[in-house]
């Protein structure tokens, strides 16, 4: 039998969950196939493009790209395990999945086991050519996400996939944590989803890591246990008002690191105070009680509003409109307390009129060394080097960037440039570690440019410096409005 062409440095392996006598074969738009030898399951690789198929009898789902082969168990025994071309030996790994709410349909066809399917696509491979009707034998490996996970996702009951897709990231956590420590996780998942989270990947909050988590956290959801005991191992104050700070979390703005952020707000006590008195902790929030350049400017009323904005958890408007207008407060009243805004409406009012005055730039007057810009303009990309230019930018976009002269001049981390085609925007350039990048890039009354004007913008960067942004996960945002 002549075998299709073996693809290089793909080695054979033994699929790590493997028992029973049963041949089979996991193939479709390439060649992975499997077979019985000896005691053991073998595998090879050979060029083609992979996908995934569930195995209704073995309760598997086999992954396979082109570099990596995986084996999922299905619930209960929520397990999996990788093997690459960088790492040829079968590792366990926590696969990034996303579990989808109520009934999840299964089609008969996707159901037909296996072994059933095995003589017919077994005698294609042995005479080296792709099956006729590959789409039939396999429906889903074409689609490396279709027919095969869905079918191992419906084996999750409904309930437990109900309480974990409120989650944005870390399903799987979440899902081990439930299926190793029953109920008992299940529940806290639904009533305290924050806790929950967090104790799912307690490796991360608890320090030093323990080296096997899921026991930790079994034993932390014993009879008898408390969720402050829970709190407490994890890092939280183990206080009954960090439990209910905790249950008030909304799960869209739960992730790893806002959390970390929360338990550290909540060992500040002003901090505290202020979330005792939320009804929803959101992503805004979290933020504005976890910073500490806006905490001292945060009322009760004010973070009350923005726990009911919904919008919060995808638009920070507000919080960079607090910023700017802390930073020209302070340039306008020095030795003042803090600027506190009642709500939304006072913080924009205050700020219209720190804009429109522009008497607190007398503070500027010392900040006249402006260091030479990082990098040299054009002909409609043009530096502003001094602190009248940056405040004539001001007046004519009617925007508070004259705020930024300490950050330019002192801090040397920004610089601004006056963008006059293809239309008239403010651009501000801000350091990171690999060069400077685009901050922001805002038309007049903060507006949104266009595509035109973003393009020719990232063209001369480019030019400037050889490349556009240096790591876009760094990039730093500022708000002119």
């Amino acid at each position: 039998m002549k075998k299709p062409h073996a693809r290089a440095g793909i080695p054979a392996f033994t699929d790590p969950t493997f028992s029973g006598n049963l041949i089979v074969v996991t193939g479709g738009a390439g060649r992975y196939s499997q077979a019985l030898r000896g005691r053991s399951m073998v595998t090879e690789f050979y060029a083609g493009r992979g996908g995934t198929r569930y195995d209704t009898e073995a309760k598997k789902l086999y992954r396979f790209t082109k570099d990596s082969a995986e084996v999922w168990h299905a619930w209960p025994e929520i397990r999996a395990w990788r093997k690459t071309l960088k790492c040829p030996a079968w590792a366990p790994f926590r696969p990034k999945v996303w579990l989808p709410p109520g009934v999840i349909k299964r089609p008969e066809s996707d159901l037909i086991p296996v072994s059933e399917q095995l003589g017919v696509l077994l005698r294609e491979i042995q005479e080296s050519r792709a099956p006729e009707h590959e789409g039939e034998l396999f429906p889903g490996f074409l689609r490396p996400w279709g027919p095969g996970l869905r079918d191992w996702q419906a084996e999750i009951p409904e309930d437990v996939r109900g309480a974990i897709c409120r989650f944005r990231s870390r399903h799987w956590h979440v899902l081990s944590l439930i299926a190793r420590c029953g109920d008992a996780a299940l529940d806290l998942t639904t009533s305290n989803p924050a806790l929950a989270f967090a104790l799912a990947s307690n490796w991360v909050f608890h320090k030093p890591a323990v080296k096997k988590p899921m026991r930790a956290a079994r034993g932390l959801l014993a009879p008898g246990k408390k969720q402050r005991d829970i709190q407490g191992w994890l890092g939280f104050p183990p206080t009954g008002a960090a439990r209910k700070a905790l249950r008030k979390v909304v799960p869209s703005a739960i992730d790893i690191t806002r959390i970390l952020y929360l338990r550290d707000g909540l060992h500040n006590p002003q901090a505290a105070r202020l979330l005792a008195h939320v009804p929803h902790i959101n992503e805004g929030v979290i933020r504005l009680v976890t910073d500490p350049g806006l905490l001292p400017s945060v009322s009760a009323s004010f973070l009350e509003e923005i726990a009911s904005e919904p919008g919060w958890d995808s638009d920070a408007d507000t919080l960079y409109t607090l910023r700017d207008t802390i930073r020209m407060y302070e340039l306008a009243y020095p030795g003042r307390p803090p600027f506190r805004p009642r709500s939304t409406e006072h913080l924009s009012e205050v700020h219209d009129d720190l804009v429109d005055d522009m008497g607190w730039t007398d503070a500027l007057e010392a900040m006249v060394g402006f260091p030479p810009p990082p990098l040299a303009g054009s002909d409609d990309i043009v530096p502003l080097q001094n602190r009248d230019e940056l405040i004539r930018e001001g007046h004519e976009q009617h925007n508070c960037v004259a705020s930024y002269a300490w950050s330019v001049a002192v801090e040397q981390s920004t610089y601004i440039y006056r963008v006059t085609a293809p239309e008239r925007c403010t651009l501000s350039l801000v350091r990171t570690w690999g060069g400077w990048t685009v901050g922001e890039l805002k038309a007049k009354r903060n507006a949104d440019p266009t595509l035109a004007t973003h393009a020719a913008v990232h063209r001369w960067l480019i030019a400037r410096q050889g490349h556009g942004a240096p790591d876009s996960s760094v990039q730093l945002a500022f708000e002119f409005d």
